[in-house]
């Protein structure tokens, strides 16, 4: 569980990032982000965390009557490098939550919010994750394969070298995210929205087209409006290839570094 003054600061580096962010996802990133301390610091909330670290649930049905106790609020919580596979994480709200480096492979994560949240380098293998809100986070490195993702909203989030391969991504909302060297080698793409997505050594295998179109736009829009960094040989946003803010793609890079 992280401090109070931990919270007060990442709250406001969270606050700054959302000023960045296109204005019609603005204010509702915005409510996530006044955390109920009462609750937060609770014994039912500190003893579910701790029955999580130590991998004590013997089944999803425990684990959710314990999650009933705190009305599936575990967001601001910090659930880095645990084994959490095959638990039911339904209508969880994980959002503002630190989830790098856990194992969630083969949960049922369905209709759960993992908005404005940091989980690069976690493990969602076969888990289900239909109609999940992953928006404005982390998840780069992140392990996707073999999962259900459909119908749900990646969108203005950096996912770079996050691997899809085989996983159900039919109708999701990837626009606006920074999706360098993903991988999407088998995966079902029908429906989904790559629109001024960044695709730089994309595999979207057997959807060429689309890589090539998304491409093109991302890199026509962004002549005269970048400027190279002085740290890395790679590109930060400064004009509007992202709507609404062109300051979207670095403040996020600089909110989740």
């Amino acid at each position: 569980m992280p401090t109070l003054e931990e919270i007060e600061e990442e709250l406001n580096k969270k606050i700054l990032l959302c000023k960045k962010l296109p204005e019609d996802i603005r204010m509702s990133c915005m409510d996530k982000l006044m955390p109920d301390k009462k609750k937060l610091f609770s014994n039912e909330r500190l003893t579910v965390v701790e029955k999580l670290k130590k991998r004590a649930y013997k089944s999803s049905e425990e684990f959710r009557k314990d999650l009933v106790k705190i009305s599936f609020d575990l967001s601001w919580d910090d659930l880095t490098n645990m084994n959490l596979s095959n638990l039911d994480f339904s209508n969880v709200n994980l959002s503002t939550a630190d989830l790098s480096g856990s194992n969630f492979s083969g949960c049922n994560l369905s209709n759960a919010d993992l908005s404005i949240a940091r989980f690069s380098n976690t493990v969602f293998s076969n888990a289900n994750m239909q109609g999940i809100n992953i928006s404005v986070s982390d998840f780069s490195n992140a392990d996707f394969s073999g999962t259900n993702l459909s119908m749900s909203n990646l969108s203005n989030s950096l996912g770079m070298n996050a691997n899809f391969m085989g996983t159900n991504a039919s109708f999701v909302d990837f626009s606006n995210s920074n999706l360098k060297d993903a991988k999407f080698e088998g995966a079902n793409i029908t429906g989904a929205n790559f629109e001024d997505c960044n695709l730089k050594g994309t595999i979207l295998e057997g959807h060429e087209n689309i890589l090539e179109n998304e491409k093109r736009k991302y890199e026509s829009g962004m002549k005269g409006k970048y400027k190279k960094s002085e740290k890395k040989e790679e590109y930060i946003g400064r004009g509007s290839v992202y709507r609404g803010s062109g300051e979207h793609e670095y403040a996020l890079k600089k909110h989740y570094k």
